[in-house]
């Protein structure tokens, strides 16, 4: 199923930092979800879409929020979900996409990975051990690397996007983690200046950041679009359930069509 997550407005000096920082946890253990922003982090709370398909901020349920930080204490397979900031004024950081099980863990960025930049993946297991173990490691599901403890990519380029795991020929295999690769300084200040020349040639038009949640098996990835819409983004090319922050709505569309673009560059 596909969950989209349209944010009326996304702030980009906030981020949902996590602790341990990686997209993939262990079953039973303490998780640190906290918002960081550049100017003030008052008045954020964690929001988040789980696997069940629940849309829900951090109560005693499964968390405890104090002030801009979610604990959860002990972490159970339905943790597993799309996590974000959300300010009283509507604000929301980018998401974070989380999953939580009891076996083999991939250790990769929780943020997508700026162009230039090396890239260092690890298999962690539930049961450490003395000896440093070693583990393939694949991307879209073709072996890239075996018996290694860690992969290193050095120089990062917007090819090396995909779907990453790692597989213990004992142990087991990690689920699939999606890893996004963004753009330079220089490409990020050239993008701001165009949508801001557009802006001001169509005042019609107004843009959205939407974040396309997949699940499917493992495989858990959040991915954004820059949607321009006229007066509401169409939506029907993708199918499954989709949560509007606006309203909290949840929509079942028909098509088997899903979004899959980074563009925040």
């Amino acid at each position: 199923s596909v969950a989209v997550i349209v944010f009326s407005v996304v702030s980009p000096s906030v981020s949902l930092i996590v602790s341990p920082s990686r997209t993939q946890h262990f079953t039973s253990v303490s998780l640190s979800l906290s918002c960081e922003d550049q100017s003030n982090s008052a008045g954020w709370r964690i929001r988040r879409y789980s696997d069940g398909g629940h849309l829900e901020g951090c109560s005693s349920v499964w968390g405890s929020q104090t002030g801009s930080t979610c604990t959860i204490r002990s972490t159970i397979a339905d943790d597993t979900g799309v996590y974000w900031c959300e300010s009283e004024s509507g604000e929301n950081s980018p998401p974070v996409n989380i999953t939580v099980q009891p076996g083999v863990i991939l250790e990769s960025p929780v943020h997508p990975v700026t162009e230039g930049e090396n890239l260092t993946l690890r298999c962690l297991y539930p049961f450490p051990t003395t000896t440093n173990l070693r583990a393939d490691f694949y991307k879209d599901g073709t072996l890239i690397q075996d018996k290694t403890t860690e992969m290193i990519i050095s120089n990062v380029s917007k090819s090396h996007e995909g779907f990453y795991s790692c597989k213990h020929r004992e142990r087991g295999e990690s689920p699939k983690s999606w890893i996004s690769v963004t753009g330079g300084r220089s490409q990020s200040a050239s993008r701001v200046s165009q949508q801001q020349k557009s802006s001001q040639t169509s005042e019609q038009n107004q843009s959205e950041a939407v974040y396309t949640a997949l699940t499917s098996g493992t495989a858990h990835i959040y991915d954004s679009l820059d949607a321009t819409i006229n007066k509401d983004i169409n939506t029907d090319s993708v199918s499954g359930p989709t949560v509007r922050k606006s309203d909290q709505d949840i929509e079942d569309l028909d098509e088997d069509v899903y979004y899959n673009t980074a563009k925040y560059m």
